[in-house]
């Protein structure tokens, strides 16, 4: 594999190491720039892993939000993974700062938000295709690897008529960013893609039980606020209806979050304290479960890292009623998706022209990739209701899918 120049690596947290590792791992780049506002956490990261041949181009403390510095820095790079978050507050500052830099972009943008006002965007549109540079956001857990498993759903059917997302995970993971996502996305009301339009949905709302691969029960999960929805019928024209659920492992910490809610803690409207400062409730919850004081109690840092993807793709075979079923449990794999794309498009082995999202992709060689990674996956088919009973498939998606492709 031919060695390609300098990859940006913004933000060294959760996400970020994930990311890190693979590309130290099984990269293609010569060097790595780590760029962090915590530059501890970023050379604790270069210190404590494995560089191989790997050459650390850097290790730079600058905030995502110093336009100046950032765009400086990213100019001796051919590329940036951007992992900072939460993206409804730095998704599109990021984005801006690579466009003036004249680089390729990847994220893993997740917030419903950010996403919408960026590809709605026509003058940031139009701005990234004369750049002649190819921008990706929303390549993570979910958004990305979700979309690539709806991908090879669709695949197999003629038509598709919905898709129903659903991940749930354990809390292995420390750090605001992260909390502050999950109390913002689950805190709101969140909009699900019914009858070809977009409809609200309220928080810890359709609760369902999901059984996952791998997962020994059944794990309650409730309407989120994640980007599929909104961004899956632009890929997959003749889809009707798009879902999006969530889940923690075990079932009491979505419960907990539950009462969270309920009583107030996830409410994104400041309050007024006595010394005349402001705070909002979900500010305060994603701080303090980010906090030393939190992880005594709730044991995040010991938790075994699982995160469990569940893709339903329904439609019509021959025109019977017919469901695909794609199963992935793994290791979390936030990171791992947006640095097998930097790597894939440096290579010239991935198609992207101006800004997409990961669901646009040819999905085969990023799974493939993610597989070998780490966890099971399993695919079912499943026949409509008035076939001659239910049958159910299995396969080795690193063969089976290269056969379905051909």
């Amino acid at each position: 594999m031919e060695k390609q120049e300098c990859v940006m690596l913004l933000g060294c947290g959760t996400v970020g190491s994930q990311a890190f590792r693979w590309l130290v791992e099984r990269g293609s780049f010569k060097s790595i720039l780590l760029v962090d506002a915590d530059i501890q956490q970023a050379r604790h990261l270069a210190e404590s892993t494995e560089l191989g041949s790997i050459v650390i181009a850097g290790i730079e403390q600058a905030d995502v939000s110093d336009s100046k510095k950032i765009v400086g820095l990213m100019r001796s790079c051919v590329i940036v993974i951007n992992t900072v978050g939460p993206f409804f507050r730095f998704g599109r500052v990021a984005l801006e700062a690579a466009l003036e830099a004249g680089v390729h972009y990847v994220d893993v943008n997740d917030d419903v938000e950010s996403l919408k006002d960026l590809l709605q965007d026509t003058n940031i549109e139009r701005t990234i295709q004369k750049s002649g540079k190819s921008f990706v956001v929303g390549a993570g857990t979910s958004p990305g690897s979700t979309g690539h498993m709806a991908r090879i759903g669709a695949a197999m059917l003629d038509c598709v008529e919905s898709i129903h997302v659903f991940l749930a995970a354990t809390i292995s993971w420390r750090g605001y960013p992260v909390f502050s996502h999950f109390t913002h996305s689950m805190g709101q009301p969140s909009e699900f893609y019914l009858d070809r339009e977009l409809q609200p949905v309220q928080p810890f709302g359709k609760k369902e039980l999901v059984r996952f691969l791998d997962i020994e029960e059944d794990t309650v999960c409730y309407a989120v606020g994640h980007p599929e929805p909104v961004l899956f019928p632009s890929h997959f024209t003749e889809v009707e209806r798009v879902t999006m659920k969530l889940g923690r492992i075990p079932n009491s910490l979505m419960e907990m979050f539950h009462h969270f809610y309920m009583y107030g803690l996830m409410d994104t409207t400041p309050i007024n304290l006595d010394n005349g400062t402001e705070i909002a409730p979900a500010d305060f919850t994603a701080a303090y479960l980010a906090s030393d004081a939190a992880d005594k109690i709730f044991g995040f840092s010991t938790a075994k890292p699982l995160s469990a993807r569940l893709v339903k793709v329904i439609g019509q075979i021959a025109g019977e009623k017919a469901t695909i079923s794609c199963y992935h449990t793994s290791v979390s794999i936030s990171g791992q998706d947006a640095a097998i794309i930097a790597s894939l498009l440096i290579r010239g082995e991935l198609l992207v022209e101006g800004l997409t999202t990961a669901e646009a992709l040819d999905p085969w060689r990023i799974m493939k990739e993610l597989l070998e990674e780490e966890g099971a996956f399993m695919r079912y088919f499943v026949p409509s209701v008035g076939c001659a009973g239910e049958e159910f498939y299995t396969c080795d998606p690193l063969n089976d899918y290269w056969r379905l492709k051909k």
